[in-house]
């Protein structure tokens, strides 16, 4: 009987030996404070070097672990097969990959040349052969090799990753074990084992594509995470760990960007060119030093996402001092934050001001933000619950321990009593119902929101190994501090009542001259500042320009105060009014208010233009030197006076009468019937001084000429 034990034991032992050689991808029980460090795989992968620099620098430091954090994007085969030599070949450290977002191409051959696979949630691996239109035999070699020496038992799912042509299969035999194996291994198996199930795992056709929960249950990914801080923690690392020294490795140029006061579109629309402008310039490490107290939650959501999806740099908010409400939108959307220890982080709470009150915004809007902010932190490897409790004043977190992983988190009491009852040790409630949660530097340290704290921006530049390298800083330039100026409401309305007075009087006085020039000027610096300011684009530019055309028409091709005047005015003013605001229709009642400031800004801009009518028409004439610009018949006839003007009324009676035209009609002018002198309309073309004309129509005061031939 104790032969038979010990017999038992050693097949035990055996097995388990034999089940951790084929299925052993989970992580090993991470050391603490292990030695180690990340390095950044750039992409596309051109040369060995200087991921080689950062690795050598490493080992020569005592590093255990080294992560590879590996960027997608398309990378040609020969260097990712050098990096992936490189990589296979590292002596004496724990070689891990890290995917966090969709990787595809020749770049896979790095993630499996390490020892293990850590990939996020988020992220899928495969698609290798996608650049290609026939897959190489020499090629196809490597990959097996490769799969024989580290990934054995998941040659053929590689394979089908590479090669649209193999139909890959999971077999589960009778030992029991799985198997995954191609069309030609599955006869050979049949042959040999007894199959218990069979399935396909890969079509013939396409190619394999896994997402990081697939892959894991399948065997090749050993553990989840979404951020480097997460594998950090899972691989025993410091913090400080997850973040490059990279004067070795990339070759980092740096930029600083201040975001301060208020946050609005012209902030938004001012980081976006400078980023823009510096990534023309070859930058690829953007500091944004933040700020504020917030202020627009649209622009400063806007702004987070496209820093979340900048590729190919790192971006870093640095908090000297505090980011509140939209500001701290911007931060959540960087790689990674930096505090002051006594800066401030969070409060989102939406709030507008009716009555001269504070009020928040509905719930469905506050949803929508939470919902975006929540998405945005889980992005970036930010704890998601708390991020959304920076916006959501009634929610309660709880900080949890995971049973099963012993692993700290997060949750809302919602998620927390969805979850099975021996899922999780409640440890503490890390925000109460009532309040947004809003946390200092070492508290987002502890939360996992921050990577690091510094008491300045030098210990910043030695926190990233950027010694004495110069860090360029951005600041408004002119032309920032002009379309800052003419985007404020006092210029902006000055600039639409400068050039409808301009029109008006280019229209009232005879020719093409400076009212004109005037007029054309304050509505290109409105359009072009309102435009560079974000409000504007090119539809509002189309439908003013449309507006021009119409009024042209009812003055000139088709007289009368009719369907193309009125378009054109409707059309003028809603270009102005969408070009002053981010919406069409407003939604909140933060935009019910800029909508009613843009029309009363309007309503002011025409009661200057009638004001100023009447002002013209009264006192112009007797002004010296401009009396001469203004439309006068002639009044030297035989030394009489010059007669008045007959009242409306009586003018119907000139119906099919002839006169003479006193002035050039442009299409408007005097003329004399007898020993009436009347203002009139051409129809048509303009009628120059002297010429005959007949009215063809008198309606009101507006009496309608045409030229008799």
């Amino acid at each position: 009987m104790m032969l038979i034990g010990r017999t038992l034991l050693v097949v035990l032992m055996f097995a388990a030996a034999a089940s951790s050689r084929v299925f052993g991808q989970a992580a090993k029980p991470p050391e603490a404070d292990a030695k180690g460090g990340f390095v950044t795989v750039p992409s596309p992968i051109t040369s060995v070097h200087a991921v080689r620099r950062q690795c050598e620098k490493l080992l020569s430091e005592g590093a255990r672990t080294i992560v590879f954090d590996i960027q997608p994007g398309k990378s040609e085969y020969g260097n990712c097969l050098n990096l992936a030599q490189y990589v296979e070949g590292i002596k004496g450290a724990r070689t891990i990959a890290f995917v966090r977002e969709p990787l595809g191409g020749h770049a896979v051959m790095v993630a499996l040349a390490a020892g293990e696979i850590v990939m996020s949630t988020k992220a899928t691996l495969g698609d290798i052969g996608r650049d290609e239109n026939a897959v190489r035999e020499g090629m196809a070699a490597e990959y097996s090799d490769l799969a024989q020496r580290s990934k054995r038992p998941y040659r053929a799912i590689i394979l089908g990753m590479l090669d649209r042509k193999h139909r890959v299969y999971k077999v589960t035999t009778a030992r029991p074990d799985t198997r995954y194996v191609l069309d030609e291994e599955l006869k050979a198996l049949e042959r040999d084992e007894q199959i218990v199930s069979k399935e396909v795992l890969i079509e013939a056709g396409q190619l394999g594509n896994f997402n990081g929960d697939q892959l894991r249950q399948i065997g090749l990914v050993a553990v989840t995470a979404e951020s480097r801080g997460e594998v950090a923690e899972l691989f025993g690392l410091s913090a400080k760990a997850a973040i490059e020294d990279v004067q070795v490795g990339v070759e980092w140029q740096p930029v600083q960007i201040r975001i301060a006061d208020f946050i609005s579109v012209l902030t938004k629309e001012y980081v976006l060119r400078h980023v823009q402008r510096e990534l023309e310039r070859g930058r690829n490490f953007f500091i944004f030093e933040i700020d504020s107290y917030g202020g627009d939650g649209n622009a400063g959501m806007e702004l987070a996402e496209f820093i979340r999806d900048m590729s190919g740099v790192k971006t870093v908010a640095y908090v000297p001092n505090k980011a509140i409400s939209a500001a701290a939108f911007i931060a959540l959307g960087c790689d990674e934050i930096i505090m002051h220890p006594k800066a401030k982080l969070g409060d989102c709470g939406a709030m507008f001001v009716e009555g001269g009150q504070f009020h928040y915004v509905p719930e469905k809007i506050v949803s929508i933000f939470s919902t975006s902010l929540e998405t945005l932190a889980e992005a970036n490897g930010y704890p998601p619950t708390l991020a959304k409790a920076m916006m959501d004043k009634d929610m309660v977190v709880h900080e949890v321990r995971d049973r099963r992983t012993g692993r700290t988190t997060y949750l809302s009491e919602v998620d927390l009593k969805n979850a099975a009852a021996d899922a999780y040790d409640q440890l503490r409630i890390v925000k109460p119902k009532g309040e947004f949660l809003t946390v200092n530097g070492k508290e987002a340290l502890e939360f996992g929101l921050a990577q690091n704290l510094v008491e300045s921006f030098d210990i910043v530049r030695e926190l990233y190994g950027l010694g004495d390298a110069p860090v360029a800083l951005v600041s408004p330039n002119w032309v920032d501090t002009m379309i800052w100026l003419l985007n404020t409401p006092l210029v902006s309305m000055l600039l639409i009542v400068g050039g409808i007075l301009g029109l008006y009087l280019e229209l009232k006085l005879p020719g093409i001259g400076m009212p004109s020039i005037i007029a054309a000027l304050c509505f290109l610096l409105f359009f072009w500042s309102h435009f560079m300011g974000g409000t504007a684009t090119g539809l509002e530019i189309l439908l003013f320009v449309g507006g021009v055309v119409c009024l042209a028409i009812e003055l000139f091709l088709l007289p009368g105060f009719g369907v193309f005047g009125f378009m054109g005015i409707l059309l003028m003013v809603s270009s102005i009014v969408l070009a002053s605001q981010t919406f069409v229709l407003p939604q909140s009642p933060r935009e019910w208010q800029q909508l009613a400031g843009n029309l009363g800004s309007m309503a002011f801009s025409f009661a200057c233009l009638f004001a100023f009518a009447y002002l013209v028409s009264k006192y112009l004439p007797h002004v010296p030197l401009l009396n001469r610009v203004v439309l006068q018949p002639d009044l030297a006839m035989d030394g009489a006076a010059f007669p008045s003007v007959t009242e409306a009324n009586e003018w119907s009676d000139l119906v099919g009468r002839e006169g003479v035209a006193m002035t050039t009609l442009r299409p408007a002018g005097r003329a004399q019937f007898g020993d009436r002198f009347v203002d009139v309309v051409a129809e048509g073309a303009y009628i120059d001084a002297g010429a005959t004309v007949a009215v063809i129509e008198a309606t009101g005061n507006r009496v309608v000429v045409k030229q008799v031939t």
